[in-house]
């Protein structure tokens, strides 16, 4: 979105060459503005990549390098904090992206479920689920069972 008080053709077509969603020029009228702001969230969402939609690989950069990352090898995902999670692979190694869980989920498909404040997991790589413990094993390692998530967990178990 473009804001300027200039009309001349040169700024406009300089503005231009960036694709915005709009431009307004000053002073900008409240309605006019809210409308922008409308049409710019709607082309972002329409933009946004969605994991979930068909994509099984993904790309993230570590160190120099840009690594490819099969979503089926992702065992778990957990919240380093509320703008970083540390994916473990069935390799064992851990990535570190930086976006928060809930903003990962939403793009993981349906296989991935959370289970805790900090985790989410996939859902085909449970090996046994705890009770007692309230935990959930893939492989040797355990993950916690958040009350709040169980019922859903325990929900979508059923269903498999």
């Amino acid at each position: 979105m473009f804001t300027s008080s200039f009309q001349d053709k040169e700024t406009v077509v300089e503005a231009a060459e960036c694709n915005p969603v709009t431009y307004l020029t000053k002073p900008i009228q409240k309605g006019d503005l809210n409308v922008a702001i409308e049409l710019a969230l709607n082309k972002k969402s329409e933009k946004e990549p969605n994991i979930n939609s068909d994509l099984d690989t993904f790309y993230t950069k570590i160190g120099d390098k840009l690594s490819k990352i099969e979503v089926s090898n992702i065992l778990w995902i957990q919240a380093a904090d509320s703008n970083y999670c540390d994916l473990t692979l069935n390799d064992g190694r851990k990535v570190s992206l930086r976006t928060s869980l809930l903003r990962l989920l939403e793009q993981m498909p349906s296989d991935f479920i959370q289970t805790h404040r900090q985790y989410a997991i996939r859902l085909s790589a449970v090996d046994h689920i705890n009770l007692g413990e309230q935990s959930i094993y893939i492989g040797k390692d355990s993950i916690p069972l958040g009350r709040t998530y169980k019922e859903e967990f325990m929900k979508r178990i059923e269903r498999m």
